[in-house]
Protein backbone atom coordinates (compact mmCIF):
# COMPACT_ATOMS: atom_id res chain seq x y z
CA UNK A 1 0.00 0.00 0.00
CA UNK A 2 2.82 2.41 0.83
CA UNK A 3 4.48 1.92 -2.52
CA UNK A 4 1.16 2.41 -4.31
CA UNK A 5 0.72 5.65 -2.36
CA UNK A 6 4.26 6.71 -3.36
CA UNK A 7 3.44 6.04 -7.00
CA UNK A 8 0.17 7.98 -6.66
CA UNK A 9 2.05 11.01 -5.26
CA UNK A 10 4.70 10.73 -7.99
CA UNK A 11 2.11 10.51 -10.79
CA UNK A 12 0.16 13.42 -9.26
CA UNK A 13 3.41 15.41 -9.07
CA UNK A 14 4.20 14.78 -12.70
CA UNK A 15 0.61 15.43 -13.83
CA UNK A 16 0.23 18.66 -11.83
CA UNK A 17 3.89 19.61 -12.37
CA UNK A 18 4.26 19.89 -8.60
CA UNK A 19 7.70 19.65 -7.03
CA UNK A 20 5.82 19.36 -3.73
CA UNK A 21 4.12 16.07 -4.71
CA UNK A 22 7.33 14.70 -6.19
CA UNK A 23 9.30 15.57 -3.03
CA UNK A 24 6.73 13.82 -0.85
CA UNK A 25 6.73 10.82 -3.20
CA UNK A 26 10.51 10.49 -2.85
CA UNK A 27 10.26 10.94 0.94
CA UNK A 28 7.55 8.26 1.19
CA UNK A 29 9.55 5.98 -1.08
CA UNK A 30 12.64 6.27 1.16
CA UNK A 31 10.58 5.46 4.26
CA UNK A 32 8.85 2.56 2.47
CA UNK A 33 12.21 1.28 1.26
CA UNK A 34 13.48 1.34 4.86
CA UNK A 35 10.46 -0.69 6.00
CA UNK A 36 10.74 -3.22 3.18
CA UNK A 37 14.49 -3.64 3.76
CA UNK A 38 13.94 -3.98 7.48
CA UNK A 39 11.22 -6.58 7.20
CA UNK A 40 12.81 -8.42 4.30
CA UNK A 41 16.09 -8.88 6.15
CA UNK A 42 14.47 -10.82 8.97
CA UNK A 43 11.90 -13.51 8.42
CA UNK A 44 9.05 -13.73 10.87
CA UNK A 45 10.44 -16.98 12.24
CA UNK A 46 13.86 -15.44 12.77
CA UNK A 47 12.74 -12.60 15.04
CA UNK A 48 14.68 -12.78 18.26
CA UNK A 49 17.37 -15.20 17.04
CA UNK A 50 20.06 -12.60 16.32
CA UNK A 51 19.20 -9.80 18.74
CA UNK A 52 22.52 -8.02 18.19
CA UNK A 53 21.83 -7.71 14.46
CA UNK A 54 18.30 -6.49 15.20
CA UNK A 55 19.57 -3.76 17.53
CA UNK A 56 22.08 -2.68 14.90
CA UNK A 57 19.22 -2.37 12.42
CA UNK A 58 17.21 -0.40 15.01
CA UNK A 59 20.14 2.00 15.42
CA UNK A 60 20.55 2.37 11.66
CA UNK A 61 16.84 3.09 11.25
CA UNK A 62 17.02 5.66 14.05
CA UNK A 63 19.92 7.43 12.35
CA UNK A 64 18.18 7.38 8.96
CA UNK A 65 14.93 8.70 10.49
CA UNK A 66 16.94 11.47 12.14
CA UNK A 67 18.45 12.45 8.79
CA UNK A 68 15.07 12.25 7.08
CA UNK A 69 13.65 14.45 9.85
CA UNK A 70 16.01 17.23 8.73
CA UNK A 71 14.63 16.87 5.21
CA UNK A 72 11.08 16.89 6.58
CA UNK A 73 11.77 20.13 8.47
CA UNK A 74 12.98 21.63 5.19
CA UNK A 75 9.84 20.48 3.39
CA UNK A 76 7.64 22.03 6.07
CA UNK A 77 9.57 25.31 5.94
CA UNK A 78 9.11 25.35 2.15
CA UNK A 79 5.38 24.72 2.53
CA UNK A 80 5.08 27.68 4.87
CA UNK A 81 7.54 30.00 3.12
CA UNK A 82 6.24 29.43 -0.42
CA UNK A 83 2.61 28.98 0.67
CA UNK A 84 2.49 25.59 -1.04
CA UNK A 85 -0.93 24.23 -1.87
CA UNK A 86 -2.20 20.82 -2.80
CA UNK A 87 -5.07 20.63 -5.24
CA UNK A 88 -6.83 17.37 -5.96
CA UNK A 89 -9.29 17.22 -8.83
CA UNK A 90 -12.88 16.30 -8.01
CA UNK A 91 -13.42 13.61 -5.43
CA UNK A 92 -9.81 12.45 -5.26
CA UNK A 93 -9.32 14.40 -2.02
CA UNK A 94 -11.94 12.17 -0.36
CA UNK A 95 -10.06 9.04 -1.45
CA UNK A 96 -6.80 10.50 -0.17
CA UNK A 97 -8.50 11.41 3.14
CA UNK A 98 -9.94 7.91 3.46
CA UNK A 99 -6.54 6.34 2.87
CA UNK A 100 -4.73 8.76 5.21
CA UNK A 101 -7.19 8.19 8.05
CA UNK A 102 -6.93 4.42 7.54
CA UNK A 103 -3.16 4.79 7.56
CA UNK A 104 -2.95 6.77 10.82
CA UNK A 105 -5.45 4.51 12.58
CA UNK A 106 -3.52 1.45 11.41
CA UNK A 107 -0.23 2.95 12.64
CA UNK A 108 -1.63 3.54 16.13
CA UNK A 109 -3.22 0.09 16.16
CA UNK A 110 0.18 -1.45 15.33
CA UNK A 111 1.83 0.48 18.15
CA UNK A 112 -0.65 -0.94 20.66
CA UNK A 113 -1.00 -4.37 19.07
CA UNK A 114 2.73 -5.10 19.04
CA UNK A 115 3.73 -3.25 22.23
CA UNK A 116 4.50 -6.51 24.05
CA UNK A 117 6.85 -7.74 21.31
CA UNK A 118 10.43 -7.00 22.26
CA UNK A 119 11.86 -7.37 18.78
CA UNK A 120 13.88 -4.29 17.74
CA UNK A 121 12.88 -4.96 14.13
CA UNK A 122 9.18 -4.64 14.97
CA UNK A 123 9.93 -1.52 17.02
CA UNK A 124 11.74 0.11 14.11
CA UNK A 125 8.95 -0.88 11.73
CA UNK A 126 6.30 0.66 14.02
CA UNK A 127 8.27 3.90 14.25
CA UNK A 128 8.69 4.17 10.48
CA UNK A 129 5.00 3.36 9.96
CA UNK A 130 3.99 6.07 12.42
CA UNK A 131 6.27 8.60 10.68
CA UNK A 132 4.76 7.85 7.28
CA UNK A 133 1.23 8.13 8.71
CA UNK A 134 1.92 11.49 10.37
CA UNK A 135 3.39 12.92 7.18
CA UNK A 136 0.38 11.69 5.21
CA UNK A 137 -1.86 13.54 7.67
CA UNK A 138 0.19 16.73 7.24
CA UNK A 139 -0.17 16.47 3.49
CA UNK A 140 -3.92 15.93 3.90
CA UNK A 141 -4.14 18.94 6.21
CA UNK A 142 -2.59 21.20 3.57
CA UNK A 143 -4.90 19.77 0.89
CA UNK A 144 -8.03 20.19 3.04
CA UNK A 145 -7.21 23.80 3.92
CA UNK A 146 -6.53 24.52 0.27
CA UNK A 147 -9.68 22.74 -0.95
CA UNK A 148 -12.18 23.91 1.65
CA UNK A 149 -10.65 27.12 3.00
CA UNK A 150 -10.96 30.56 1.53
CA UNK A 151 -8.41 33.19 0.62
CA UNK A 152 -8.73 34.63 4.12
CA UNK A 153 -7.49 31.30 5.54
CA UNK A 154 -3.86 31.92 4.50
CA UNK A 155 -2.78 32.88 8.02
CA UNK A 156 -4.77 29.96 9.44
CA UNK A 157 -2.91 27.63 7.07
CA UNK A 158 0.46 29.01 8.15
CA UNK A 159 -0.41 28.57 11.83
CA UNK A 160 -1.84 25.08 11.41
CA UNK A 161 0.95 23.75 9.19
CA UNK A 162 3.58 25.33 11.45
CA UNK A 163 2.12 23.75 14.58
CA UNK A 164 1.45 20.35 12.98
CA UNK A 165 4.82 20.32 11.26
CA UNK A 166 6.64 21.27 14.46
CA UNK A 167 4.99 18.47 16.43
CA UNK A 168 5.58 15.90 13.68
CA UNK A 169 9.26 16.87 13.45
CA UNK A 170 9.54 16.83 17.24
CA UNK A 171 7.91 13.39 17.52
CA UNK A 172 10.15 12.04 14.74
CA UNK A 173 13.23 13.56 16.40
CA UNK A 174 12.40 12.08 19.80
CA UNK A 175 11.51 8.72 18.26
CA UNK A 176 14.83 8.64 16.35
CA UNK A 177 16.87 9.57 19.40
CA UNK A 178 15.00 6.96 21.47
CA UNK A 179 15.74 4.28 18.85
CA UNK A 180 19.45 5.15 18.77
CA UNK A 181 19.78 5.31 22.56
CA UNK A 182 17.85 2.07 23.10
CA UNK A 183 19.97 0.28 20.49
CA UNK A 184 23.24 1.63 21.94
CA UNK A 185 22.29 0.63 25.48
CA UNK A 186 21.42 -2.90 24.45
CA UNK A 187 24.47 -3.27 22.21
CA UNK A 188 26.73 -2.24 25.13
CA UNK A 189 25.12 -4.87 27.35
CA UNK A 190 25.75 -7.54 24.69
CA UNK A 191 29.48 -6.87 24.39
Amino acid sequence: MNIIYCLFKLIAGIYYQSIWFITFAVYYFLLSFMRVTLLHSVRKNDLGKDIRKEYQKLKTCGILLLLLDIILCGIIILIIHHNQSIHYAGYIIYLVALYDFYFIIRAFMDVFQYRKHTSPILTANKCIHLTVAMIAMLSLEVAMITQFGGVEDASFKVIMVSCSGFFICLINFLMSIWMIVKANQNLKIMR
